[in-house]
């Protein structure tokens, strides 16, 4: 597709093709301006065949730009180049091995292995749902474990390929071929006519997380080789969810798993999204509650029976169209059809890059069927943007380096809270929305985050008393978030002696129903405690 020598974009002298999939290729090369190495994703064309996509590129491009998390691969340019008609990522070329390479060659990972890396990629995700962007594939081959040169750590995660999805999305109704990878995929995702929230990247994690404790995928047929594609579809989205223990012991590795570990997997993997934990905040704030002996409440026994991947929601929670399964199958022979162009492979994974030369490539996220731009979240109501790049290409080349651990002590950053706007002089410091009519009324924003910012500045005070003794001060921030339903969601990332005093106040925190034209918006609202 390339010759060596050429220059991309005006900055990327090629060197040499690092993997190629249905999708593209990735290639290694020097940015002229700099001398640095890249990693230069080149796309198909047909990602840009029309004009409005071409002007869409650029920007969907560097959507994980604005996730505040230095757990994000860095894209540090994109664009369209003129003479060969093709689009291009150049991004910071990673040494280390995917979560993929280390399953391959540790085995089951013990779940004090597994804290670190969730810390980190937790914190990638739950800084992208705090902004309104959800990944959409999150899969062992996107989670990279980057060498790093620092005092306090060998080994940093990075998440790869936030990004243009959508346009993956409508390249694959163009006729380019499934993108996607349905061993992670939430059952969603296989309904155009489902949204797409942070939940679907929460479905994922606890997938994940299965299979670095046990070694094995959770979904049997994964396991077996000689299986169809269409006996994965039919178990991830018809037939019943069993326990994660049992699931293990049919494996012979249960002793990997922690008590209470069932309960977290069937508040992560439910067929419902309104069941599974709100956001990847709130997913890792239950798992390291759960290492440290924790109890995490399971969601009702109805996650586990058979049921329809988008069934119809219970009376208490907002109404949904049931889904049909016509449109699954239409879609699954549209799939068998196309032949070769997915395969379930098992032992390394499904839907990996190959590499040569000693350098591997993640393969890009899936892209569920939703085709139009999201608008640019703002402070007040943040848009679900979606952020993955569909297909098979690679991401970013890596080349791999000695086998480490992450480093637990390693210190995360959390997000800076989003800034809201200021009260007005007529806004109110309640978030009630009922009118005395008893008509919803649009929720108050700056009474909500003034609502929110006191019980933060009151959690600051009550909880000092649990601060770790000897402790200068304890910092937490996270999110709170309102459906209009009146159903709440939120996360926190942090840690000490006044975790728990803190989670119990600022998760605690309602507003009742109000006034929105989507059931299933959510309104956002940041916060941060310091506890001294």
């Amino acid at each position: 597709m390339l010759q060596q020598g050429a220059v991309v974009g005006g900055d990327f002298r090629v060197e040499r093709e690092l993997a190629r999939g249905g999708m593209g290729g990735v290639w290694l090369v020097e940015q002229v301006s700099t001398g640095q190495k890249r990693a230069l994703k080149v796309m198909h064309p047909t990602l840009v065949a029309e004009p409005r996509m071409r002007e869409r590129f650029e920007q969907e491009a560097r959507i994980g730009g604005r996730v505040p998390s230095e757990h994000v691969v860095e894209v540090i340019a994109a664009g369209v180049d003129a003479q060969v008609g093709i689009p291009w990522l150049a991004m910071e070329l990673l040494h280390g091995e995917d979560l993929a390479a280390l399953s391959a060659r540790r085995g089951p990972l013990p779940i004090g292995e597994l804290i670190p890396i969730f810390r980190q990629l937790c914190h990638a995700l739950g800084a992208a749902h705090s902004v309104g962007i959800v990944h959409r594939d999150v899969k062992p081959e996107n989670v990279f474990l980057a060498e790093v040169q620092s005092a306090d750590a060998s080994r940093q995660v990075k998440v790869l390929d936030f990004g243009i999805a959508k346009l993956a999305a409508e390249a694959k109704e163009s006729g380019t071929g499934q993108i996607g990878t349905p061993l992670w995929m939430a059952p969603e995702q296989s309904d155009p006519r489902a949204p797409i929230t942070p939940a679907t990247d929460v479905w994922a994690l606890g997938l994940l997380a299965f299979h670095l404790l046990t070694g094995r995928y959770y979904w049997k047929t994964a396991n077996d080789p000689s299986a169809a594609l269409s006996a994965l579809f039919k178990e991830t989205l018809v037939e019943p969810l069993v326990p994660a223990s049992e699931r293990a012991l049919e494996y012979g590795v249960q002793a990997r798993l922690s008590p209470g570990f069932d309960a977290w997997f069937a508040s992560a993997v439910s067929r419902e999204p309104h069941l599974r934990f709100s956001d990847a905040h709130a997913a890792f704030a239950a798992l390291e509650g759960l290492a440290a002996g924790t109890v995490v409440s399971a969601p009702p026994r109805a996650a586990f029976t058979s049921q329809p991947a988008i069934s119809q929601t219970t009376p208490s929670q907002p109404t949904a169209k049931k889904s049909s399964l016509v449109p699954l199958v239409i879609g699954l022979a549209a799939l068998l059809l196309l032949g070769g162009l997915i395969v379930v492979v098992a032992g390394a994974g499904v839907f990996f890059l190959g590499a040569s030369d000693g350098v591997s490539a993640a393969a890009p996220p899936s892209a569920a069927p939703l085709a139009t731009v999201a608008p640019e979240p703002t402070p007040a109501a943040p848009a679900v943007a979606t952020g993955s790049v569909g297909g098979k290409v690679a991401s970013a080349a890596r080349v791999k380096g000695a086998p480490g651990a992450l480093d637990a002590s390693a210190p995360v950053p959390e997000p800076e809270p989003t800034a809201q706007p200021a009260p007005s002089a007529t806004a109110t410091a309640t978030a009630t929305v009922t009118a005395a009519s008893g008509e919803l009324k649009p929720l108050d924003i700056p009474g909500t985050q003034k609502k929110v910012n006191a019980v933060a500045a009151a959690a600051a005070v009550e909880c000092a008393k649990h601060k770790t003794a000897g402790a200068a001060s304890e910092a937490y921030t996270g999110s709170c978030g309102f459906r209009p339903d009146g159903s709440t969601s939120g996360g926190m990332s942090g840690g000490g002696g006044a975790q728990l005093c803190v989670r119990q106040k600022m998760l605690s925190i309602t507003v009742g129903k109000y006034a929105h034209p989507q059931v299933w918006h959510v309104e956002i609202f940041p916060w941060s405690v310091t506890v001294k």
